[in-house]
Parts: structure tokens; sequence; C-alpha cells
């Protein structure tokens, strides 16, 4: 068995982005950079793809000034911020496997409803 090719805070990950540094950005690398797994993406469909790729994307922010304007560094570039995701939670599956449906992790993975709105077409 091989590790993860991608870990995110010690944990696997199918994907991460991350903002490049200024030199990078300076020297043409781009202003973020996203890698993705591709073993484990190998056999993925195009939407579900798709879905991983707009996750990460929506990782980056642009920072704005108090008059929503996006601020730039030094050269010009537009400063970016990582935005958290909406939801984070733990999982222990011992205790998963213990108490089923009656654990805080098992209501804490399924976000209200009322909070969630049907898919853009």
């Amino acid at each position: 068995m091989t590790s993860p090719a991608i870990k995110v805070n010690r944990v696997q990950a199918i994907g991460c982005i991350r903002i490049t540094g200024l030199k990078e950005r300076v020297a043409d690398r781009g202003d973020a950079e996203m890698l993705l797994d591709g073993d484990a993406l190998a056999d993925t469909k195009p939407e579900t793809l798709e879905a991983v790729i707009d996750h990460e994307l929506t990782h980056l922010e642009l920072v704005e000034d108090d008059k929503g304007h996006i601020k730039a560094d030094g050269h010009g570039r537009p400063r970016l911020a990582i935005r958290n995701h909406d939801h984070q939670f733990g999982w222990f599956d011992s205790v998963a496997r213990r108490h089923g449906g009656r654990g805080p992790m098992i209501t804490s993975a399924i976000p209200p409803t009322s909070r969630l709105s049907p898919p853009v077409a």
C-alpha cells in the first residue's frame, strides 16, 4: 500500500488548493495552485470531478477593502484568502460503530435542509 498522494492537516484528501507565494506569483506561476489525486480520481465521473474542482476553487476568496474594491499585492496581483468550509466536523469510526445514528458526529454530518438551496441548473 502506498501513502496518500495528498494530505490536508494530516488527513488523506483527493484535492487541495493553496495560495502561491509572492515569488511564484511574480514568476507567472499563478496566484493559486490546485492539486488533485489522479489515482483517486481516475475512474471518477465527469460531474463528480467538476464538483471536486468547484469545491477546491470555492476555498479561494478575493480580499476586498472597506469599499468592496479588490485589494492587490505590491505587484498588482489580486490578494486572495482561503475560505473555510461552511461545515466542519470530526469523525471517529469506532464511536459511530458503538453508537450508530445517536452520536453527535451523525447529526453534525447532515446539514439542516433549511439552510440548503436546491442546485442551480
